[in-house]
């Protein structure tokens, strides 16, 4: 049985992709899925792919679509997962080996409609950094109002997929976490903790949130945080 499904959005990463995929195919928790969504790739990322799907049988899916962006992917993604929770990974970033199956058995324990971890960014010039949630084990969000805003980062949670029953990531905007994500913790019943770095960040220097020149894309954090703040507004819990 299919309890978790890996959702890993994949543009342009042949460089990092080993180590993403290496890092999920390896995860001691049995009963989960992998799956690779090209998202147009202009690179040799699928030939990767390919390989992973030739030696790991069903455990890795890939998925080929026209280039729509992260949000894209991850929203097709969403409509193929078979688990009953899901969580996002970059590709360009990895996870602790035992990252599922403590996400899992805390989900399973508690019963929760979120499991956030901790992150560990990574660099490229080789240094770390550590964040850690430390301010809370676990709650209501519509009881703890601040549990909505601990974290915007898709890729450091593990969702019941319910949540997005009738909610896409908004498709063609930078900040689409930002935009979303706060909505879907805003949806939960319990959100809980796991005090431990399990998510690996990679940091690229030519990333949207390092770039010294963004484009005019870079004021759509003024648009990600109108939307979302409607959307949590138009829930009767929140008004």
């Amino acid at each position: 049985m299919i309890k978790v499904s890996i959702i890993v959005p994949i543009y342009n990463v042949e460089a990092f992709l080993n180590r993403c995929l290496d890092s999920l195919v390896m995860q001691t928790y049995p009963g989960m899925e992998i799956l690779c969504i090209n998202d147009g790739t202009k690179d040799h990322s699928q030939q990767i792919v390919d390989q992973y799907v030739a030696s790991h049988g069903k455990l890795v899916k890939s998925f080929i679509k026209e280039n729509g962006g992260l949000s894209d992917a991850r929203n097709f993604g969403l409509k193929h997962a078979k688990g009953r929770y899901v969580i996002f990974v970059d590709g360009d970033d990895w996870l602790s080996s035992n990252a599922i199956e403590l996400l899992m058995n805390k989900a399973e324990e508690t019963g929760a409609d979120v499991v956030c971890c901790g992150m560990e960014y990574v660099y490229s010039d080789g240094s770390e950094s550590t964040y850690l949630i430390e301010d809370f084990d676990e709650g209501n969000p519509k009881e703890k109002r601040k549990l909505i805003f601990i974290n915007n980062s898709a890729c450091n949670k593990l969702f019941r997929k319910s949540l997005f029953e009738n909610y896409e990531f908004p498709k063609g905007m930078w900040y689409e976490d930002l935009a979303s994500i706060p909505a879907i913790l805003a949806k939960a019943d319990k959100i809980v903790c796991v005090k431990e770095p399990l998510y690996k960040y990679f940091q690229r220097v030519n990333s949207i949130s390092h770039k010294l020149n963004p484009d005019e894309r870079v004021f759509d954090i003024y648009k990600a945080i109108s939307k979302i703040s409607e959307e949590i507004l138009s829930m009767e819990e929140y008004r």
